[in-house]
């Protein structure tokens, strides 16, 4: 498992793809973790070096005590640069890993390419608020297919008419799912300030 020590905790991290290609970082949502890219990866890495990296708190880095905030992850992935002796990258994230995007680009645009970011928000209005609550509860249980009835319908859109879920990617992501409880605690608490 491939960790470094960065900022006083190690933080899990994955490479792939070339050495000399343009380097694309790829942050995760909240209660994912590296194992969530698995779609992407065999995409990009013919084309980028993709950093995969799990923040602290999450998956298989770090829990120190929280709560933590955006600019103290931003902060911990240039240093998680640093170690790795990459200078610039373009910067990408989803959901959670989509605020530490924004956060990084802001902190530290001469080290941003480029910037994309999916699914994520400025502000956690108290309807969000809601919905977070909610799924740290179904993380708290530890309950793959509980987590899974939760999330989906806020992560993945459903055009009308396209059906049911197909039974191989429902247990695909229940799988990612139960990968984020077991053998690591659930993600600490987050500042949303």
């Amino acid at each position: 498992m491939p960790t470094l020590n960065v900022n006083g905790i190690d933080f899990y991290y994955e490479l792939h793809g070339a050495d000399n290609a343009p380097v694309v970082v790829l942050s995760n949502g909240i209660l994912a973790a590296t194992s969530s890219w698995f779609n992407q990866v065999p995409v990009l890495k013919p084309y980028f070096r993709v950093l995969l990296y799990d923040c602290r708190g999450q998956g298989q880095s770090a829990h120190p005590p929280g709560p933590y905030t955006f600019e103290q992850h931003a902060d911990d992935l240039a240093a998680l640069l640093d170690r790795l002796r990459i200078q610039r990258a373009h910067i990408a994230g989803i959901s959670y890993g989509g605020e530490i995007s924004l956060t990084f680009a802001l902190r530290y645009p001469a080290r941003t390419l480029s910037l994309f970011v999916a699914d994520s928000a400025s502000h956690v209005d108290s309807a969000l608020a809601t919905i977070i609550a909610a799924w740290r509860d179904a993380a708290t249980r530890r309950d793959p297919d509980l987590f899974f009835n939760v999330t989906t319908p806020y992560n993945f859109s459903r055009p009308p008419g396209c059906g049911p879920i197909r039974p191989r990617w429902r247990r695909r992501m229940i799988a990612i799912s139960a990968s984020i409880f077991r053998p690591w605690p659930v993600c600490s608490p987050v500042s949303w300030t």
